[in-house]
C-alpha cells in the first residue's frame, strides 16, 4: 500500500528532522517564516513549525491566506501575500 511506504519510510524521516539553527544563522540567507492562517487558527503542526523557528531567529510571521496548500483554491491571495512577504 503506498500509504504505508510514506508513512514508514517518509513521514517518520519528516518528523524527525531537526535543523541546524546555527548554521543557518551563520549562513547570512534571509529567511522568512510562514504559515496559512487557517492552519494556525487550527493549530496544525505544519503552522506551528513556524511559530517555534521564530523564537530562535527574532523575526516575524508572514500570514498567508487560509492552510497550508492555499495557493490551490486562492492563488491570487497567496501570490500577494508572498510578494509582500519577499519584498518586506
Amino acid at each position: 500500500m503506498p500509504y504505508k511506504i510514506f508513512k514508514y519510510q517518509s513521514y517518520s524521516k519528516f518528523i524527525q528532522y531537526q535543523p541546524d539553527i546555527q548554521k543557518l544563522k551563520n549562513n547570512k540567507v534571509n529567511l522568512i517564516f510562514a504559515a496559512g492562517e487557517l492552519s494556525l487558527h487550527k493549530e496544525k503542526y505544519i503552522a506551528r513549525i513556524s511559530l517555534i523557528l521564530l523564537r530562535y531567529f527574532q523575526t516575524e510571521l508572514a500570514f498567508f491566506p487560509g492552510h497550508h496548500l492555499s495557493y490551490f483554491d486562492a492563488s491570487n491571495k497567496w501570490t500577494n501575500a508572498l510578494e509582500d512577504a519577499l519584498t518586506n
